[in-house]
């Protein structure tokens, strides 16, 4: 969340992510990605959240291109996904294993797969094509009743499609004793 009010403009900002190999030597690159992310995002100058946001995300790739460079096999084992929420927008970008799903009008949607023809509320921005870097940013509209899930694919094994379908018709306690 923003820390000042300066920074309340931009919205807040979600990073989560994994390290799927668990080297320990590479046990801080989720951390300092995520760290990457929100120093360059929460930045005090006139831009709007959508230029900070990809500005964030272009230190990131940065950051994990000069890791590659010592180390090719730490950047391919990360996953990670960073949210930004500014009013009623969303944006967001992953890499790696990343699910990124959203529950609106009772079926639920893999946003990573729409397209500005699937979605017209929605746009998807090609910003790099490299392998294990944020490449796109995704952003559309939040309505009302909106739910997402920002997860490792690990969740698909624990619920179908239905099933998630079924858990954000529930109330959150009942959402709760089911998760």
């Amino acid at each position: 969340e923003p820390s000042n009010i300066e920074e309340e403009r931009l919205g807040n900002l979600y990073i989560i992510g994994r390290l799927e190999n668990r080297k320990s030597e590479f046990e801080f690159l989720p951390n300092l990605v995520a760290s990457v992310i929100k120093r360059e995002f929460y930045k005090l100058d006139d831009a709007n959240a959508e230029l900070h946001f990809e500005n964030a995300l272009k230190k990131a790739n940065a950051s994990l291109a000069d890791i590659a460079k010592t180390n090719a096999d730490a950047a391919e084992d990360i996953g990670i996904c960073a949210t930004n929420i500014s009013g009623s927008n969303i944006r967001f970008a992953k890499t790696g294993n990343i699910v990124t799903l959203l529950f609106r009008d009772g079926k639920v949607t893999d946003m990573s797969k729409q397209s500005k023809t699937d979605n017209a509320d929605g746009s998807t921005r090609k910003t790099k094509s490299k392998k294990n870097t944020f490449s796109s940013v995704i952003s559309g509209m939040i309505y009302p009743g909106d739910k997402f899930i920002f997860a490792t694919e690990k969740i698909i094994d624990l619920f179908s499609e239905k099933g998630i379908a079924k858990l954000f018709s529930l109330n959150l306690d009942g959402q709760a004793e089911i998760i």
